[in-house]
C-alpha cells in the first residue's frame, strides 16, 4: 500500500521531523548535522544495500531530518535585527529609555475593552539611539473614550510603551497563547493607552493585504445594504469570505454544539462547493476534446485561486485550494492517481512552505476529516444502496458526515472536550443550506449593482434565517451536546489508532487490523481506568491567577468545593478556570462566596487550613494558627500587624498587584522563616 502511495509515509516523516524540531530546542548546527547525515544515508543505502525497503526507510529518515531543520530555517529570530535581540537584552530600568515605531499589518479587531492587531516593527529605541528592527508584535490599544479606534492597516505609529514577551499560561491547562503566537513568529506584545501613541505616517499595505482589507469593507457594505438582520449578515460574511468579526460567542457555541461549526469557517467544504459550482458551469468543455480539458483545468484553478486571493490568502483557504487543485487536475485528465497520495503531497507542500502549520488546529482538523472520509466513507456507504435519488443524496451526506466526524473525534475531544450528539440530524439540511447560501452570497457581491438584486438578497437572508433556526432548534434539544469530556494525549493517540485500525479492517477485511484495534482498545481502557482512579483518589488545592477575583478550588475525589470573593466573568470562567476543572472531572460541586470578614474561620481544604484576608487584621487575644494565609484585594498589608494576630506557615499573594505593594511584606516573610508564593509571578498555586 505504501509503495503505491509514497507521499503518505513521506508526509508522516516530514510532520514527525517538524514536531521534533519544534519540541527540542538545540543549537542550529546540531540540526544541520542531523539533516545532512540523514540525507546522505539515501545514496549510501541505494549503492550498498540495494534493497527497496531499506531505501524507503532511509528516504523517510532523510525527510524527517529535513523536517527537524525546517523550524530553525523559518525562525525569524535568526535575523540579526530581530526585535527580540534588542528587547530581551534590556533590563526593567532601561524601559524608560525605550520606544518603538511599528506599522499595523491588519485592521485592529474590536474587543470588550481593547482593540488588538498585529504590527511589523520598524525601529526600536535603545537608550538615546534608534535602530532598525524587524519582527512582529501584538498591539493592544485601550478603547478610546470618544468611540472607535481611528488607526488602520498601513498606519505607522510611534509609542514609548514597551513591548514585553507574551507570557506563558499561569493556570493549569489554560490555553498557551505564548506557544500559539510563537509558532506564528510573534513573541512580544505591547499595551498602549490613547495618550501613548502617535501616528507619524502611512505605508500602503501590500497588494494582498490591501485586497483583503478592501474585500472585507466591500463585503460588509454590501451585506449591510442587502441583508437587514445583523445575525444573518454575520453568518453570510463568515461563510463567504471567512469574516467572523461580527459573530457573537453564543452563535459560535450554538453551531459547535449542533456539530456544524465547520460551516462558519471558510475551508474545504466551501472550496468544494465552489469547485462543484465551477464544474457545473463548465459542463460543456468535454465537447472541445483535449483543449476542453485544458480549459476546464485552467478556468477552475483561476477561479479557485482568485477566491483565495479575494479572501486574503488565509491558511485554511490556501490549504483547501491546494488540495482541490491537485484533485481537479487528476480528475480532469483521468489520471489513475490515488487521492490519499495527492492529499499527502498537498500536506508536504504546505509544511515545507510553513512548518508551523503542523500545529494549526484547522490543518489538523482538515486532514483528519479527509482521512476519515477516505478511510471510512466507501465501506459505510456500501451498507445501503437506496433507489430513491433523494434518499441516496441524504444517505451520502450522512455517510460523509459520519466518516468525517469519526476522523476528527480524537482531536475534538482533546481540544474542545465536547461531542455534538445530533450532528447526524443537523448536517444534511445544514450542508444543503450552505450549498445554497455560499453561491448566493458570492452572487450578491458580484451582482450588487443589478436592479433586482435586493430581491435576491431577501432570498439569501431567508436561507440564513433557516440555517440559524435549524442550529438554534438543535442546540435547545435535551442532551444536544456531551460536554466536559477529558482525554489526555496518550488516550487521543490510542483512540485515533483504534479508528484507523477499524477503518482498515472495513476496507481490507484482514484479521491483523482487528487484533490491532483490540490491543489499542485494551490499552485505551487501561489508560481510562487509571485516569478515573486518579480522579477518585485526587486531593488537590488550586488557587488561580485572575486579575479581579480570588478563586480557590479544593478537589477531593469526585467532589469540588469552590471559594471565591465575587462572581467570575466569562473570560475568567471559560479560559482561565474551566480547563483545569474539566481535567479533574469533579462532578459534585459546592460554591461558597467569601464575605470579606477578616475574623472568619479558616477554610479547610486539602487537609490544610487557609485564611483569606481582604482587610488589615486587628490584634486579637489569641492568635489564629493556619497553614496558608492568602492576601486578597488591593489593601496594603503590614507584616507586623498580621503576625500579631495570625501564625502562618506559607503566605500566598494571588492577585496581579504591583510588586511595590508587597515588596516589604515579601522580605519580612522570608526573614522570619515563612515561605511566600506570588501567583502573579509564579502562576497558580497548586498544593497536593
Amino acid at each position: 500500500m505504501l509503495q503505491k502511495r509514497p507521499f503518505l509515509p513521506w508526509a508522516i516523516a516530514l510532520g514527525l521531523g517538524i514536531f521534533i524540531g519544534f519540541q527540542f530546542q538545540v543549537p542550529t548546527y546540531y540540526k544541520i548535522v542531523i539533516a545532512l547525515f540523514s540525507v546522505l544515508t539515501v545514496p549510501f543505502s541505494a549503492l550498498i544495500f540495494r534493497k527497496k525497503w531499506f531505501l524507503g526507510i532511509s528516504t523517510c529518515l532523510a525527510i524527517m531530518g529535513i523536517g527537524i531543520l525546517l523550524p530553525q530555517l523559518h525562525d525569524e529570530r535568526n535575523q540579526p535585527d530581530h526585535i527580540s535581540h534588542g528587547l530581551d537584552s534590556l533590563t526593567e530600568a532601561d524601559f524608560s529609555q525605550k520606544g518603538v515605531v511599528f506599522r499595523l499589518t491588519e485592521n485592529p479587531k474590536e474587543r470588550t475593552t481593547t482593540y488588538v492587531g498585529i504590527a511589523e516593527v520598524l525601529l526600536l529605541k535603545e537608550g538615546e539611539k534608534w535602530h532598525k528592527n524587524s519582527g512582529q508584535i501584538r498591539v493592544f490599544f485601550k478603547r478610546p473614550e470618544e468611540g472607535k479606534l481611528r488607526y488602520k492597516a498601513g498606519d505607522i505609529l510611534i509609542t514609548q510603551a514597551s513591548p514585553k514577551l507574551i507570557s506563558a499560561p499561569k493556570n493549569p491547562y489554560e490555553f498557551d497563547q505564548k506557544t500559539f503566537y510563537a509558532r506564528k513568529q510573534v513573541y512580544h506584545q505591547v499595551y498602549i493607552k490613547p495618550t501613548e501613541v502617535f501616528q507619524i505616517g502611512h505605508l500602503k499595505p501590500s497588494f494582498f493585504q490591501l485586497l483583503a482589507i478592501k474585500a472585507r469593507a466591500y463585503t460588509k457594505e454590501t451585506f449591510e445594504e442587502l441583508i437587514s438582520g445583523k445575525k444573518e449578515q454575520a453568518i453570510l460574511s463568515a461563510m463567504t469570505l471567512g469574516i467572523k468579526d461580527d459573530l457573537d460567542y453564543a452563535t459560535r457555541d450554538a453551531y459547535a454544539n449542533a456539530g456544524v461549526v465547520h460551516i462558519l469557517a471558510v475551508s474545504g467544504l466551501h472550496v468544494g462547493i465552489l469547485l462543484l459550482l465551477v464544474n457545473g458551469l463548465l459542463w460543456w468543455t468535454p465537447i472541445l476534446g483535449r483543449k476542453g480539458k485544458y480549459l476546464k483545468v485552467v478556468a477552475s484553478l483561476i477561479i479557485l485561486w482568485t477566491y483565495a486571493l479575494f479572501t486574503g490568502f488565509p491558511a485554511s483557504i490556501c490549504r483547501a485550494c491546494l488540495m482541490f487543485s491537485l484533485l481537479q487536475i487528476a480528475l480532469v485528465f483521468q489520471r489513475k492517481t490515488d487521492i490519499i497520495n495527492l492529499l499527502a503531497l498537498s500536506a508536504m507542500l504546505i509544511l515545507l512552505a510553513a512548518p508551523e502549520q503542523l500545529f494549526d488546529l484547522g490543518f489538523q482538523l482538515s486532514y483528519s476529516a479527509i482521512a476519515g472520509i477516505m478511510l471510512l466513507y466507501p465501506s459505510i456507504n456500501s451498507w445501503w444502496k437506496p433507489s430513491n435519488k433523494l434518499l441516496q443524496w441524504l444517505w451520502n451526506i450522512e455517510c460523509m458526515s459520519l466518516s468525517a466526524q469519526f476522523g476528527v473525534l480524537p482531536l475534538s475531544l482533546y481540544y474542545f472536550h465536547l461531542f455534538p450528539n445530533f450532528f447526524i440530524i443537523t448536517n444534511p439540511p445544514a450542508i444543503l443550506l450552505a450549498t445554497l447560501i455560499l453561491p448566493s452570497g458570492l452572487f450578491l457581491l458580484i451582482a450588487r449593482q443589478l436592479p433586482f438584486i435586493e430581491y435576491f438578497g431577501k432570498v439569501t437572508e431567508f436561507l440564513c434565517q433557516m440555517l440559524n433556526l435549524l442550529v438554534e432548534w438543535i442546540n435547545q434539544l435535551p442532551y444536544a451536546v456531551s460536554e466536559n469530556i477529558f482525554i489526555n494525549t496518550t488516550q487521543t493517540i490510542l483512540l485515533a489508532t483504534i479508528i484507523i485500525s477499524l477503518g482498515l479492517l472495513l476496507h481490507k477485511k484482514k484479521a491483523i487490523y482487528l487484533k490491532l484495534a483490540a490491543c489499542m482498545a485494551i490499552l485505551f481502557g487501561c489508560s481510562r481506568f487509571h485516569t478515573v482512579y486518579q480522579w477518585k483518589k485526587q486531593n488537590k488545592l488550586t488557587i488561580y491567577y485572575t486579575k479581579n477575583t480570588l478563586v480557590i478550588d479544593d478537589f477531593e475525589g469526585q467532589f469540588r468545593t469552590t471559594y471565591l470573593t465575587k462572581s467570575l466573568n466569562s473570560f475568567e470562567e471559560n479560559i482561565q478556570i474551566k480547563p483545569n476543572r474539566i481535567a479533574h472531572q469533579a462532578l459534585n460541586v459546592t460554591t461558597n462566596f467569601l464575605d470579606g470578614s477578616t475574623n472568619a474561620l479558616p477554610i479547610i481544604a486539602n487537609g490544610k487550613s487557609i485564611l483569606v484576608l481582604q482587610k488589615q487584621p486587628m490584634p486579637t487575644p489569641k492568635k489564629v494558627e493556619v497553614d496558608i494565609l492568602v492576601l486578597s484585594g488591593n489593601t496594603f498589608f503590614d507584616y507586623r500587624h498580621i503576625t500579631e494576630s495570625i501564625d502562618f506557615k506559607e503566605l500566598v499573594i494571588p492577585t496581579s498587584r504591583p510588586r511595590y505593594t508587597y515588596q516589604k511584606l515579601e522580605n519580612d516573610s522570608k526573614n522570619n522563616g515563612a515561605s511566600i508564593y506570588i501567583i502573579g509571578e509564579q502562576g497558580a498555586y497548586v498544593g497536593k
